[in-house]
């Protein structure tokens, strides 16, 4: 299956685990030399061993805290502690079922330790047991009530798993109480509005009063994908007059790291979109003589939204990061949201969907699998057309009695024409793939299908950037074919 996208994993008692940083170099250790020393003298006092391993996770030696954590647990074999940290390391090393019983043991010690509750609830989370995660969160919040993590775990499982959003809503607002400057649960509260389409829920809810740059630009961004989504007169111009800050060391329990990165590129591409619309009056205002089209997919519906193509207007649901894989397989929280979004749609009213393209993208998706797995071409061909197979089942289900319209993907942009990369190479292979499964899928199923590649094949002149098209480009390929 593809690598998925890991949640993190919340570290128990405070460390703050780090893959990154170089191991230590052998030399005298302020920080551990009273620990080495306070374990020479006492081998049977565990907590030195404890705070050794402590160290060695924080600076991401797994090797080093496990080889320590092993000594614990040779003095003290029901160490809650050294349990659960042995059980995050055996995860971390992908030893699933070593994982569960150090985990286990650990609970069946201390069954209200909030920490180990924590930590194991983060490894079921990951793991796809959504149900199990879902019982220990609960059970930890039981323990202890105004946990930060577990309730903004606890929130993205009530929106993707439970699909209560009023749920999702209520613990994340809890948390925000509870710490007003924490950015990730903004991210998550603004993102539940986002995947519900609810604008006016957005428009009512009170921007962060925290002297954070940072948070600001965040309400800012969100500002702009709602302007983009939901307003025909917004002003996409407004991307361009800021950046998101790179994250300072200010307290936040989960890394919102990867969250700034996704989403600057959402803003530099409504920044890079905007001049198209300005030079061309792409966008419409409500018109009563076109009927609405709704358009449902990742990053790519942001600049066609608004748009006339030909009795139709183009409105815009955003399904941030979905990619096929996740509708074929039913991931959480994608999946859910995709289906809360198609079915939010008038019965029996036209949809196009806009998915498939961060599938074929050279660091996501099939490319890295393929070559992780060392598929040959029929082995890959067999693989997609699973995946697009189960995608349009997914699809059909939901839309009901609504008329579906599948876009397809556009052609892999090389950064070196004359010298593309081998990943690239594959990824354009699979491009040709996944357009012609979804081609006959649509086909067999009595779908509409717009061939994006035909014309993003024939000119690079379509890209906004390396990944997203500019704003007529859908339009465009629409109207070269005869019915949509």
């Amino acid at each position: 299956m593809f690598e998925k996208k890991k949640p993190q994993l919340y570290a128990p008692r405070g460390f703050s685990f780090n893959e990154q940083q170089e191991p230590a170099q052998q030399h005298f250790d302020p920080e551990l030399a009273p620990l080495e020393e306070s374990i020479l003298a006492n081998p049977k006092n565990i907590k030195p061993y404890i705070s050794y391993a402590e160290v060695m996770l924080r600076r991401g030696e797994l090797d080093l805290a496990w080889s320590m954590l092993e000594k614990a647990l040779l003095v003290s074999p029901n160490n809650v502690d050294a349990l659960t940290y042995s059980g995050f390391i055996a995860h971390k090393r992908k030893d699933q079922d070593k994982a569960e019983q150090l985990f286990k043991h650990a609970i069946s010690i201390a069954p209200e330790d909030s920490s180990t509750l924590l930590q194991y609830g983060a490894f079921l989370q990951e793991q796809g047991k959504l149900g199990k995660a879902w019982e220990i969160f609960d059970k930890l919040l039981q323990v202890d009530s105004n946990n930060l993590s577990a309730l903004l775990v606890q929130s993205t499982l009530a929106h993707g798993y439970k699909e209560d959003t009023v749920l999702a809503h209520f613990l994340v607002d809890k948390a925000l109480a509870l710490a007003p400057d924490m950015r990730v649960g903004w991210i998550y509260k603004w993102n539940y509005f986002l995947d519900t389409a609810d604008y006016s829920g957005f428009k009512a809810y009170a921007p962060p009063k925290v002297a954070d740059e940072l948070l600001l630009c965040l309400y800012k961004l969100y500002q702009c994908l709602f302007g983009a989504l939901f307003d025909p007169n917004y002003s996409l111009g407004s991307a361009k007059d800021f950046s998101l800050p790179h994250p300072d060391n200010a307290p936040d329990l989960l890394s919102v790291i990867s969250h700034i990165n996704n989403l600057e590129s959402y803003r530099k591409y409504l920044a890079s979109i905007a001049d198209s619309y300005q030079q061309q009056d792409l966008r419409q205002p409500l018109d009563a003589s076109l009927s609405p089209m709704y358009l449902i997919g990742d990053s790519h519906i942001l600049g066609h939204g608004h748009q006339a193509v030909r009795s139709y207007v183009l409105r815009p649901l955003l399904a941030m990061g979905t990619k096929m894989f996740h509708l074929a397989n039913g991931i959480q929280p994608y999946s859910s949201v995709f289906k809360r979004l198609l079915e939010s749609v008038p019965k029996k009213a036209p949809v196009a969907i806009s998915v498939g393209e961060i599938d074929c993208r050279t660091t996501e998706g099939f490319v890295p699998f393929f070559i992780k797995n060392k598929m040959d071409t029929t082995t890959k061909e067999q693989f997609i057309n699973k995946v697009v197979k189960d995608y349009i089942s997914f699809v059909r289900v939901a839309a009901g009695s609504r008329p579906i319209t599948i876009i397809g993907v556009p052609a892999i942009l090389f950064a070196n024409s004359n010298n593309p990369s081998a990943e690239e190479e594959l990824a354009a292979q699979v491009v040709i793939m996944v357009n012609n499964s979804l081609h006959k899928q649509t086909q067999k199923y009595g779908m509409g299908f717009v061939d994006l590649y035909a014309i993003t094949i024939a000119s690079g002149n379509h890209y906004a950037d390396k990944w997203h098209l500019l704003p007529q480009t859908i339009a465009k390929a629409w109207l070269q074919q005869k019915e949509i």
